[in-house]
């Protein structure tokens, strides 16, 4: 089903279901109003008639759906119009929304706390058809249809509590690639990361008119990586859960400790937005709200620029840049105005401020925050400068939470038990191991690959099939090929007439003899980076055939004068990281920068020309002569041959793990005022570098980072400019942990069997456990190799096999009975009464002192107890 725009039938199972008349409802509502505040609505009117202009490539496919709309209809859809991202306008119809306008008015009007949501709060958090930067699709009218019997009769707060039971029985946590798979694509893996876990609920609870939005924490203090939840708003408050993951009451989550320590919280308004909370970046079509306040303490703090006369300066870029993942991610950039301000509202941990002007003078300068009020940052540093510093970012303390009552705690338990079966009963569905190997001799394919592809396909596997029945008939080769370079994710989300569109359009530029890796990543590819692949490859053939010159070269110059003549650029009005789609671009004519890049790389290769992006630093490339060449947009250059150098890099010894990138060190480049982190792939370890690697000549940023098991996080940063053709060793050093282990607790037991032990309680079943077990892959060798005696614990069998089957055998889990060990650890440590939430690890020696302990979420577990280990030994 092609879920853009083919939802009637679902809309009409709804209107059947909920016994509603939509022409009975506009005939007693035809002058009722959406929006009944006047000054509101005439921006509302405004802005849409911005849109219309905007949008006039598309007007037919998207204001038709205006003509006989009643007032409240049509106030709605403009509301839509007007805040809705570029992208949407450029991909989807205008009966698709007006359907979700249909969809949410006849859900409000299905339940009885519909009469009770405040105006704004139905506008911004239940219309709106787009939590973040998901693919569409009809799953407001699904949803709909698989929830009115279940909640039609009880509360805002058990319905809200029962939507998230029901998200439950559909998908659980597994983490992904970054691409957000749409609502029901979610339902075919029957997984997701947090921010599929969390627009998927925000999704269903929407679609019964709960309101509701997606919270992130967009990078934690005390650990790398970042999460997202969701609030739902009841009895006028907004009150939070864990998407997918039910609890017997609101307000309760695994993350509800370590948000105490969180930096930023925030969600996003759709639109104009008129509350209350905090706004920490007004754009045109939308609001980010800082909700960190309602999580952990805060203070608000001030930045002022100066210049090195003690003048404040205007239009200084100001980044307020929390450490994650090896950079200081800006949790806030703003300019200056005359006065030279900047101002934030954070937790009360360690930030460090950045600041430059426009002509290439900067500063750096780490604040701890609860002793910041305003801090005078004078810009003393020149681009080019070379110098290093060191940093100790401390996050904020730990806090006992709150205590809740556990009512309904076990039959919460027995619940999430039963919706865990229902999950695992669907999945047994998924395609075998047998019927795999029979489709690869029907096929005469290989039947390693063909078991690949159709155990990533999840749910999705009728296409998959579809797909590998139809091309193998004409493009064996090919069609396997095809299947290797696309994204894992996309097997159990994607539409098989998508890949036959690319597979059976694909050609190569006439008279070329490309390498074959070069030909199947860059030419068969449909997938660019992280976008939504669509059946673009002979749309785009037909409406630029008239480009193709007699070389590579000339049609690419051709392109690109086509490129910067047809398509405007606007990154104010795409948001939420989302990109359109190629066939999008070409119509609307409109798209952000990234947008643009992976519109003409498409372009490019469905002419059957080699493209990319170049990966560190993601300018687009074409392939010619056997060699990458760039290219850019400016108004007088089509290619450009940057400065380039080398870089040789190695650490020193000082360190006990081998640095990986993203993790222990990273490499910023300064581009347009602040320090942008190459993408080289994450994880990669340093071994993995060329011995040369070669980048762009330049100013860098050389970051390390050697986290502490309490979160501080010691860092060495070096500012170098490299020249062109410089070819320069670089040694990454690290600022070490000077101090010396002393035991925490006392806990003899025969577990330890007089040994030094690692000794961990897991349940993989949840978000924190999973998070260890992926961590730990890395290291698995690591702790083998070296012997460390590490014994894990579960509740039961299904534990254990879960556990098995991503440890070495050496770690194989035991059943720690009635959680008998655990109890007694607790009852006779007495140190960490109030810590108790899954996975726990602590290191005890032979005289049973406790010299590590950790409770709950925390990224890089495994690495923080080798570090002890190695210490203790």
């Amino acid at each position: 089903m092609n879920y853009k725009t083919k939802i009637s039938v679902y809309f009409l199972s709804l209107l059947l279901t909920i016994g509603i008349s939509c022409k009975q409802k506009n005939e007693a509502a035809s002058d009722e109003h959406f929006i009944t505040n006047s000054d509101y609505l005439k921006k509302v009117e405004a802005d849409f008639a911005k849109v219309k202009k905007l949008a006039a490539g598309r007007a037919d496919a998207l204001f038709s759906v205006f003509k006989g709309l009643d007032t409240k209809r049509s106030e709605a859809l403009k509301f839509l119009y007007a805040y809705m991202p570029i992208n949407d306008l450029a991909d989807y119809n205008g009966a698709f929304f007006l359907q979700n306008v249909n969809l949410a008015f006849a859900a409000r009007d299905s339940f009885s706390w519909g009469a009770s949501i405040p105006e704004d709060v139905f506008r911004h958090f239940v219309l709106p058809h787009r939590v973040n930067n998901e693919n569409l699709d009809s799953s407001r009218a699904v949803f709909f249809k698989e929830l009115y019997p279940r909640i039609k009769n009880m509360t805002l707060t058990d319905a809200a509590l029962e939507v998230n039971h029901w998200c439950h029985e559909q998908v659980n946590y597994q983490p992904t690639d970054s691409r957000t798979v749409s609502p029901l694509g979610a339902i075919k893996a029957a997984f997701g990361r947090c921010g599929e876990e969390s627009t998927f609920a925000v999704t269903a609870l929407r679609a019964v008119s709960i309101p509701a939005r997606q919270v992130y924490t967009p990078r934690w203090a005390h650990t790398d990586d970042n999460h997202a939840w969701v609030e739902v708003y009841v009895d006028g408050t907004w009150k939070y859960l864990g998407a997918c993951e039910p609890e017997a009451v609101l307000n309760k989550g695994w993350f509800s400790a370590p948000v105490k320590r969180a930096m930023m919280v925030h969600t996003k308004a759709f639109g104009k937005y008129q509350g209350s909370e905090d706004v920490i970046n007004e754009k045109e079509k939308y609001a980010t709200l800082n909700v960190l306040q309602y999580y952990a303490p805060v203070k608000n703090i001030w930045v002022k620029v100066l210049d090195e006369n003690k003048n404040p300066v205007n239009n200084a870029l100001v980044e307020f840049g929390l450490y994650n993942y090896a950079e200081y991610y800006p949790l806030k950039k703003q300019t200056t105005q005359t006065d030279g301000l900047a101002h934030l509202k954070t937790g009360l941990g360690d930030l460090r401020i950045f600041a430059s002007d426009r002509k290439k003078k900067f500063a750096i300068q780490k604040i701890t925050v609860a002793e910041t009020d305003t801090l005078q940052i004078v810009l003393n540093k020149n681009v080019g400068d070379e110098f290093s510093v060191e940093y100790e970012n401390v996050p904020p303390v730990e806090k006992s939470l709150d205590k809740i009552d556990a009512a309904g705690e076990e039959e919460n338990k027995r619940r999430f038990a039963y919706e865990d079966s229902l999950r695992n009963s669907y999945i047994v569905t998924f395609y075998t191991k047998e019927k795999s190997d029979k489709l690869a001799a029907e096929l005469g394919l290989e039947k390693d690959k063909v078991w690949t592809f159709m155990s990533q396909s999840r749910g999705n596997y009728a296409s998959i099939e579809n797909y590998l029945r139809q091309s193998t008939k004409n493009h064996k080769d090919l069609s396997v090929k095809l299947l290797e370079n696309i994204a894992k994710k996309d097997f159990y989300d994607i539409d098989y007439n998508i890949l036959l569109n690319h597979i059976d359009n694909f050609r190569v530029f006439e008279g070329q003899n490309y390498p074959e890796t070069i030909v199947n990543q860059y030419v068969l590819n449909p997938r660019v980076y992280w976008e939504g692949l669509s059946s673009c490859r002979k749309f785009l053939q037909d409406k630029f055939q008239n480009l193709v010159k007699k070389t590579p070269q000339e049609t690419i110059e051709a392109l690109i004068k086509w490129t910067k003549d047809n398509v405007k650029i606007d990154n104010e009005n795409t948001y939420y990281n989302i990109v359109n789609q190629p066939i999008g671009t070409y119509e609307l004519k409109v798209a952000n920068d990234f947008g643009r890049k992976i519109f003409f790389i498409s372009t490019a290769r469905a002419l059957g020309i080699p493209a990319r992006l170049e990966p560190a630093t993601h300018t687009i490339q074409y392939y010619d002569d056997n060699t990458w060449k760039n290219i850019v947009f400016a108004k007088n250059t089509s290619f450009s041959n940057p400065d380039m150098a080398k870089i040789s890099l190695a650490y020193n010894n000082d360190i006990s793990l081998e640095p990986l990138y993203r993790v222990h060190f990273g490499i910023a480049k300064f581009k347009d005022g602040s320090f942008e982190t190459l993408h080289y792939d994450w994880d990669k370890p340093l071994s993995k570098f060329p011995d040369k690697q070669e980048l762009e000549a330049g100013y860098y940023q050389i970051l390390t980072g050697n986290r502490l098991k309490n979160g501080t996080i010691l860092t060495k940063i070096s500012f170098i400019k490299i020249a062109k053709d410089e070819e320069r060793k670089i040694v990454l050093s690290y600022k070490l942990d000077e101090s010396t282990p002393k035991p925490i607790a006392q806990w003899k037991n025969k577990l330890t069997n007089n040994k030094l032990t690692v000794i961990g309680w897991l349940d993989p079943s949840t978000e924190p456990g999973n998070h260890f077990l992926n961590d730990f892959q890395a290291l698995k060798t690591t702790f083998t190799e070296q012997n460390i005696n590490m014994q894990i614990y579960c509740a039961n069998n299904q534990e254990k096999a879960k556990i098995d089957k991503r440890l070495p055998q050496i770690y194989a889990a035991k059943i720690d009975d009635n959680r008998t060990n655990f109890k007694d650890f607790y009852k006779k440590s007495q140190n960490f009464d109030n810590q108790k939430t899954l996975p726990v690890f602590i290191i005890v020696n032979p005289k049973g002192e406790v010299f590590y302990f950790s409770s709950g979420y925390n990224i890089g577990t495994s690495e923080q107890i080798l570090k002890m280990y190695k210490k203790l030994k």
